[in-house]
């Protein structure tokens, strides 16, 4: 019985652990953009390649972004900016908060 009591108590102790530690690391939104997404627009798929500065569509030349927070403004236009989240590890939604328009991509590579 102090064997099952034992058991009990590192299982709960370590769920507490995982569970604190997904809780509280925070989403990064610089980090996780950084790669290759595929989305669709008008029946046309797209895909567009972030760096750590630029991003780029179809291998079209690349134009600088910046990324406040969840603020997403590319080539310095301020008056367009997305709201960028991470609903899991491979979605990202670019919301556009005048329109409340979302547009979902699937990343694809690093």
């Amino acid at each position: 019985m102090e064997i099952v009591n034992q058991t009990t108590k590192v299982t709960l102790g370590l769920w507490i652990l995982l569970s604190v530690g997904c809780t509280t690391t925070p989403v990064n939104p610089a980090e996780l953009i950084i790669g290759t997404w595929q989305s669709e627009l008008a029946g046309f798929t797209l895909v567009s390649s972030y760096s750590a500065t630029d991003v780029s569509v179809d291998g079209h030349d690349g134009v600088s972004y910046t990324l406040d927070g969840d603020r997403l403004a590319v080539g310095g236009d301020v008056a367009s900016v997305r709201i960028v989240s991470f609903p899991a590890a491979n979605e990202m939604v670019q919301l556009d908060p005048l329109t409340q328009t979302a547009h979902r991509y699937v990343r694809t590579g690093n």
